[in-house]
């Protein structure tokens, strides 16, 4: 039996509202693209299986009354992560481009694969970009407000 899309527009846009969060925000708590929260919520697209998955356990959360960054790793160390991951998806993206049909001809299946696999180490590379702009200078945690 196939699983229902639980998560639709407008549940996905009102679980960001009851948090109170933009959708960069949301984004970068459920580790989806601001552009995938956007066209959820405007029912572009549907929420994939993976992120179905963490929107429940956000919303679980939520319910809870749990801190939603409780034990969250700090912004250098998301960071450095969030680039480490983008180095592996280019090299992914790279062995793509030498798959070819067995007539010598691209595959323009693998070919699609590499394209979404660098517009997605892209996405990553800005998330860090943005983790580690958020990092106090030296990279350690910033003193309580």
């Amino acid at each position: 039996m196939k699983p229902t899309n639980r998560w639709d527009a407008a549940g996905v846009a009102d679980l960001r509202r009851m948090i109170d969060v933009s959708q960069e925000q949301f984004a970068l708590m459920i580790g989806a693209s601001v552009d995938a929260v956007s066209r959820w919520e405007r029912g572009v697209y549907p929420v994939s299986r993976h992120f179905q998955v963490a929107l429940t356990h956000l919303a679980k959360r939520c319910k809870a009354g749990m801190p939603l960054a409780d034990g969250a790793p700090p912004p250098a160390e998301v960071g450095a992560a969030l680039l480490a991951r983008a180095e592996q998806v280019r090299a992914e993206a790279e062995a793509m481009a030498d798959r070819c049909l067995p007539s010598g001809d691209p595959d323009p299946v693998a070919d699609r694969a590499r394209l979404r696999l660098t517009r997605h180490a892209k996405a990553l590379e800005a998330a860090a970009d943005y983790e580690l702009a958020a990092a106090p200078v030296g990279g350690g945690t910033a003193p309580p407000a």
